[in-house]
């Protein structure tokens, strides 16, 4: 039996990766195929992230990966996506974005973390989610939107999540991702729906999460 070979595609607020890795059952071996940049970008509406280039740069990295997994004379086994935490993905009923996601460093913030202190201490939301009090967490991100577009939302996913979807076409927030979230149930698999309420953020955006791992399924054909 030969090796397996598996992707993880790793990106960060300036950069992203995608690396093979060569499992021959004793040890991993690991080789970034390809890299490709990330970062903000300034709109008349704010700072965003440019997804659509970000989910070019995976695609154009796992394209290298099976590749290289076929001149080996194998194939992907499986895939992996971790991104850094915190912003999010609004989908429509036909699981597209609503908007470009917002990046952290956006000011639209501004204040919001102070006025929510105002209802819920900040020692309160640390008891309750694990997650400490930053100003970029979604929890103020989602105090700052527009309370018409929450309710448009079919969903909210992470960043990871959207990649991930767009691969195998499930959408689901994996439990570490969420967890910077600031609305997590500190130590458990899911959403603390007390805070959700109180926040006035419709319950429908909050998919129960997965464990770490959860197999998402196959590739989608037209994404093969």
């Amino acid at each position: 039996m030969g090796p397996t070979y598996l992707a993880a595609v790793d990106v960060g607020a300036e950069s992203g990766r995608v690396v093979l890795g060569t499992w021959d059952g004793l040890r991993m071996t690991e080789t970034v195929v390809h890299r490709f940049p990330n970062g903000a970008r300034a709109t008349a509406n704010g700072l965003r992230w440019d997804h659509r280039a970000l989910a070019a740069g995976m695609i154009a990295g796992l394209t290298l990966a099976v590749g290289a997994a076929r001149s080996a004379g194998g194939r992907l086994a499986a895939i992996g996506i971790d991104t850094w935490g915190v912003d999010y993905v609004l989908l429509d009923d036909e699981d597209e974005p609503l908007e470009a996601p917002w990046h952290y460093r956006d000011g639209r913030t501004a204040g919001v973390r102070e006025r929510l202190a105002a209802t819920v201490s900040e020692d309160d939301q640390w008891r309750r989610t694990g997650t400490a009090p930053l100003p970029f967490n979604t929890i103020y991100q989602l105090a700052a939107s527009d309370p018409a577009l929450l309710r448009q939302a079919r969903r909210l996913v992470t960043m990871p999540d959207w990649l991930r979807g767009l691969l195998c076409g499930t959408y689901a927030c994996e439990w570490t991702n969420a967890g910077t979230t600031g609305l997590t149930v500190a130590g458990r698999c899911a959403w603390d729906q007390d805070l959700i309420a109180h926040l006035g953020l419709p319950a429908h955006l909050f998919t129960d999460p997965v464990a770490p791992g959860t197999v998402l399924g196959p590739v989608r054909p037209a994404m093969a």
